[in-house]
């Protein structure tokens, strides 16, 4: 690429000042060097709150703002690339206008979201038909949705000050929750890793989830705002179960995501990992609508399911070094949800073995080689991960509802992985396998003595014979 003259480089800045779209594009095909900041400054004189129409934007005015926006993309990229000092600069000339920039994303999602494809809040469960083309995910409607979902998360992450300034604007909150809820019209369900090639995808991950948790983490009053515009019109409860079963579906594409190997594993992993994070900083704010919302719906379960789906799928790509990532995912909801206010702790362990919390496990201690091993540092760094999560679960174990949750899982354990496991030669893994299977011995000990499960958690209870039937008797209140 030629390096241009500076009076062709100002006349075409003029141009962009003017109103005209082709300097736009001029630029984008042969982007100038050196001169991030004189076109940014060019580019947002034409994004401004004057300038926007009363109404949605006509084709016309919607290719003009998507080329200004695309071009401030890339001046912000080039600013930091070209050399490290002239990020400040761009960081001051955002910081004024980032109202007016959201603004004009939001316009141009609106034009995206209104056009056959698109929908941006739908409660349509119904699935599409095997004869779908599943080339309408990529249609330019929902591809413009995606796009804008990737210039905000350009903003949010270009500087703190960027991403502070927005967690506190009214605007961005809006549109935040407008992109969330974004779904594809024809079968009402999220739109996910739509991103347009692997490279983008590995750099974004899916642009909507790493906007909302962006936008959301670490700071409290975006949370606060997020939720207040997520159902404008509802009660608290209504807002917080709309938060819980979006949450829901959208684990439930990365989920099947992961079935279905439509991206790498590791791209659909951190999508998973910063959903769950995100959910849980939700979670910590304590209000009491959402965690009501959350231990009533069946998100635990989904989560785990989604962590197995993508445990197997890794073990699947023979990549043993990722099994530390699942383990993370593992590992954080078995520590921290239990914990949380409004339910009982066994409650929520219970769903967390249901779910697939052991198999998880499992599928992890398999996939670990146990023959001359390389990494030492590595297969430590997993024995003390795997060890912690053995401790988490076995400790809930003592207690009959999840001891009996407890065997349900292990008695669903493939056998040929049981016959993998018990194959190892006292390996770390095989003893980590039998000192979970040991901590069903509760449930076990129950079984025989009254031929039936005994649910109650109280370790007064005690089946006795009482008419010649077997029932349970309660020696406290």
């Amino acid at each position: 690429m030629e390096r241009r003259s500076n009076a062709h480089i100002t006349h075409l800045l003029r141009n962009v000042q003017r109103g005209s779209i082709k300097p736009l594009w001029s630029l984008l095909e042969d982007w100038p060097k050196g001169s991030a900041l004189p076109v940014t400054q060019s580019v947002l004189s034409i994004l401004t709150f004057e300038r926007q129409p009363a109404g949605n934007l006509d084709v016309e005015k919607f290719d003009h703002a998507t080329a200004a926006l695309l071009v401030l993309s890339r001046a912000m990229h080039e600013a930091s690339r070209e050399h490290a000092d002239l990020k400040p600069p761009m960081t001051l000339l955002l910081l004024p206008r980032l109202d007016c920039i959201v603004s004009w994303i939001s316009l141009c999602f609106r034009y995206g979201r209104n056009s056959d494809g698109v929908d941006a809040d739908s409660d349509d469960e119904s699935e599409g038909t095997e004869d779908e083309d599943p080339a309408c995910k990529t249609k330019p409607a929902v591809m413009c949705v995606v796009q804008c979902g990737m210039l905000f998360c350009d903003i949010l992450g270009y500087d703190p000050r960027t991403r502070i300034a927005l967690q506190s604007s009214r605007i961005a909150a809006e549109f935040m929750v407008s992109l969330w809820l974004s779904c594809d019209a024809d079968t009402g369900r999220p739109l996910f890793m739509l991103e347009p090639g692997v490279k983008v995808a590995q750099y974004y991950g899916c642009s909507i989830n790493n906007a909302w948790s962006m936008f959301s983490g670490g700071s409290e009053a975006a949370k606060v705002a997020f939720l207040k515009r997520l159902y404008p019109d509802g009660n608290d409860t209504v807002v917080a179960t709309k938060l819980i079963k979006v949450g829901i579906a959208r684990l439930e594409r990365m989920r099947e995501a992961c079935e279905q190997r439509q991206w790498e594993s590791l791209i659909i992993g951190r999508n998973i990992r910063e959903t769950l994070k995100t959910f849980e900083e939700y979670l910590a704010l304590g209000i009491p609508e959402v965690l009501r919302a959350f231990h009533g719906q069946s998100f635990l379960g989904c989560a785990m399911a989604t962590v197995c789906s993508l445990t197997r799928y890794l073990a699947s790509t023979q990549k043993s070094s990722a099994l530390g990532f699942s383990l993370t995912l593992l590992l954080d909801p078995i520590q921290s949800w239990p914990s949380l206010l409004g339910a009982s702790p066994l409650d929520a362990m219970c769903l967390l073995i249901e779910g697939g919390s052991v198999n998880v496990l499992v599928d992890i201690l398999v996939g670990v080689p146990w023959r001359d091993c390389k990494n030492k540092l590595w297969e430590e760094s997993l024995q003390s991960l795997c060890t912690s999560i053995l401790v988490w679960i076995t400790a809930y174990g003592f207690y009959p509802s999840t001891s009996h949750a407890l065997l349900e899982a292990i008695e669903s354990v493939d056998e040929a992985q049981v016959a993998d496991l018990m194959g190892r030669d006292a390996h770390w893994t095989m003893a980590i396998w039998c000192m979970l299977r040991g901590a069903v011995g509760l449930t076990r000990w129950v079984k025989s003595e009254a031929k039936v499960t005994k649910v109650c958690d109280n370790i007064l209870c005690r089946p006795h014979l009482l008419d010649r039937r077997r029932t349970q008797q309660k020696e406290c209140s």
